[in-house]
């Protein structure tokens, strides 16, 4: 069996509103591959540390986010928002459905993105 992709809790909501900008063309084309990857629903592990979007982030610095308390905070909210702890496998359309059920159409998605560079493209 195939090995989960490692998906940062926070990044479910990223994915959702992911618009083709981003930190560079390599973190954009990154991000495009694991978007289209995503959408065959594959199991993701969901948790609070790098992922493979983290990758090709400038802000990743020897797989330590320079804004870790930032990205902390937002794990962590997604993951109580949701009710699932880092480290839970489950698919991907799972996960998404979760997301979309307990954060984005309770319009609760603010709450988290404080202080996130590209919250003006997050909106519907």
């Amino acid at each position: 069996m195939k090995e989960p992709i490692k998906l940062r809790a926070h990044h479910g909501m990223c994915l959702r509103y992911f618009v083709g900008k981003g930190y560079s063309n390599d973190f954009v084309k990154n991000m495009l591959n694991i978007k289209e990857e995503l959408k065959t629903n594959p199991r993701v592990l969901i948790t609070a540390s790098p992922d493979v979007i983290c990758k090709f982030c400038p802000g990743n610095v020897g797989g330590i986010c320079d804004s870790q308390d930032k990205v902390d905070f937002y794990d962590k909210a997604v993951l109580s928002m949701c009710n699932i702890s880092d480290g839970t496998v489950m698919q991907y359309l799972d996960f998404e459905n979760l997301v979309h059920k307990n954060i984005l159409s309770q319009g609760r998605r603010k709450e988290i993105c404080r202080g996130c560079e590209w919250d003006e493209l997050c909106n519907d």
